[in-house]
């Protein structure tokens, strides 16, 4: 089975621009060295080539899977944000929101350190983990129900009846 074509150097060139946020037009001029005229009339294509326009798709997918924390990296980050005293706080951290230093005569008269709000970092971490019982919602179904004929009525009934079940085993729990 033949290996489905893969891109060239300019056409990987072309990609890496693109998913770095550089326009079509600009990411042909850069990668080709075409003059504007002649980037804006064969940007467009280099999207209907299908291994271009493949491994652009995995090159934002990798993008995107290294931007955003995983569940355990956003657990790991809420406990930190939770567990760090403020004197072990260094300007760099990712856990600082506001730092100021009021100086005088080149000494150090006072810093103001501020860091994200512990309770809230915990409030958050115990829905992640589902610590809150789930609210329950009362609408009234009779209501809708009275415009269904009597058998999509009583489906829905038994839907609906299900659902409450299921709260309210799960807040027995």
């Amino acid at each position: 089975m033949p290996q489905p074509p893969r891109p060239n150097a300019k056409q990987s060139h072309w990609c890496r621009l693109v998913a770095a946020g550089h326009s079509d037009i600009a990411a042909y001029e850069i990668a080709y060295g075409a003059s504007k005229v002649a980037a804006t009339r064969n940007a467009a294509r280099m999207r209907r080539i299908p291994h271009v326009l493949s491994h652009l798709e995995a090159l934002n997918a990798q993008a995107d899977s290294d931007a955003v924390m995983t569940l355990h990296e956003r657990k790991k980050w809420l406990t930190r944000a939770i567990l760090t005293p403020l004197a072990e706080l260094g300007d760099d951290s990712d856990l600082v929101t506001e730092m100021t230093t009021e100086t005088t005569n080149g000494e150090t008269q006072r810093c103001r350190v501020k860091k994200v709000d512990p309770l809230r970092a915990m409030a958050e971490l115990n829905r992640i983990d589902g610590a809150y019982a789930p609210t329950q919602i009362h609408q009234r179904t009779e209501h809708a129900i009275g415009a269904l004929d009597d058998e999509q009525a009583e489906v829905l009934r038994d839907y609906v009846e299900g659902i409450r079940a299921v709260v309210r085993a799960s807040v027995e729990e």
